[in-house]
């Protein structure tokens, strides 16, 4: 039966940054990731620590190529920081800095106000545009209703793309045939190591309308930090 006790340990963490942790939309896989390096820094009451890709996967138990695309997109997002050789990884506390974002802190209320999280899973901006997010996924060519049925660890923009290019070649996908296709397009990333951005632009570059191992992935750079 588990136990927590502070006196075994605890991370010391600041409210407001808390709450702007709570209120910005992260992916399962970022969320579990950031977790991991607010554990491995402020659980040690350190602002950045050097923090090897195998620990993040040990405490969280996500493969280690989900775990350094999530860790890439978190410092694409400025959320993450990365400084320094040896590469020392932490949190950026100036949350008004991160990518996605549009909070503010209203003194009177003592709360952040601002980009919230409609019943849709779309951001709420303070700018008066409720809807932005959503409008962003009609312009990559994503259907009403989707937010909650693609897996988090697809990237949106790609398969928006990816849907484009099926319509164009007259092979307009059905919701089972997209779904095998996630299914394969999630078991190549695991299987072969190759990103889902290398596997989708083949197809589309080849004029394909299945996913299929890079050919030339041994050749490739991939984007590890």
């Amino acid at each position: 039966m588990a136990s927590p006790q502070i006196e075994n340990g605890f991370t010391r963490l600041a409210n407001e940054l808390l709450e702007a942790l709570s209120r910005t939309n992260f992916s399962c896989y970022q969320r579990r990731v950031l977790d991991a390096i607010l554990r491995k820094t402020y659980g040690y009451g350190k602002k950045a620590d050097r923090i090897p890709l195998s620990q993040i996967v040990l405490l969280t138990g996500i493969q280690k190529g989900h775990v350094s695309r999530s860790m890439n997109e978190l410092i694409e997002r400025n959320v993450v920081t990365s400084r320094g050789t040896p590469r020392k990884l932490g949190i950026n506390k100036n949350y008004h800095e991160w990518r996605d974002s549009g909070f503010r802190h209203d003194s009177k209320k003592g709360y952040l106000t601002g980009n919230g999280v409609t019943p849709r899973g779309n951001f709420r901006v303070p700018d008066g545009e409720p809807q932005k997010k959503y409008k962003e996924r009609n312009k990559r060519g994503l259907p009403d209703g989707e937010p909650n049925q693609l897996p988090d660890w697809l990237d949106l923009t790609l398969w928006g793309e990816f849907r484009k290019h099926r319509k164009a070649i007259k092979a307009t996908m059905t919701d089972l045939a997209e779904k095998k296709l996630l299914i394969r397009l999630e078991k190549l990333m695991q299987d072969t190591g190759s990103s889902q951005q290398d596997i989708i632009e083949q197809s589309i570059m080849n004029g394909w309308k299945g996913l299929f191992e890079v050919k030339d992935h041994g050749k490739r750079k991939e984007n590890i930090w």
